[in-house]
């Protein structure tokens, strides 16, 4: 487990790249950005806890981090960038904040033991579609993923041309 002092505000790209060895790691308050590649082909991560005051997810952040089951996107994110958790094959549940308003190409490809997404926006996020490759692309079959949305909005779910595909539950 590593614990990082709160006064850290901002760590470097590929900081934590490759460490195979991380299991656990606690992010500081005050936080603002996971960079590009930060915590890529850490196989071995289970848990880790990104604070509220997270507000950008890079590319490739959490690239293959093959043991994560589930993510907490803090409400402040508005953009998880392309292939943030591309290969994150234990990955099962993710939480999507309330102001997610965008997820990128590949984001959770290859996300394959994927069986659930709480999002907490009543607007459905909008997702980069490239080459007829979506943020899901490979490996998870989102017709079987339920898609849990705030009470009120599964309507705009199941009208939006992307997430109209998922198992729609409109949460009580």
């Amino acid at each position: 487990t590593i614990i990082l002092p709160n006064n850290v505000r901002k760590i470097s790209k590929g900081a934590f790249y490759n460490c195979t060895s991380l299991k656990n790691i606690n992010l500081p308050e005050g936080l603002h950005y996971i960079d590009i590649q930060l915590f890529s082909n850490c196989e071995n991560l289970t848990n880790i806890t990104l604070p509220k005051s997270i507000s950008y997810i890079g590319d490739n952040s959490f690239s293959s981090c093959k043991n994560l089951q589930s993510i907490n996107i803090p409400d402040n994110v508005h953009t998880i960038n392309g292939q943030a958790f591309i290969h994150c094959s234990s990955l099962e549940t993710i939480y999507l904040g309330n102001r997610i308003d965008s997820i990128g190409t590949s984001a959770f490809s290859y996300c394959t033991s994927l069986k659930e997404i709480y999002i907490t926006n009543p607007i459905p996020p909008s997702v980069s579609i490239s080459s007829n490759n979506h943020p899901f692309y490979y490996g998870a079959n989102i017709n079987n993923i339920n898609l849990y949305v705030p009470n009120g909005s599964a309507n705009a779910y199941k009208n939006h041309s992307f997430w109209k595909q998922f198992n729609i539950i409109e949460n009580p």
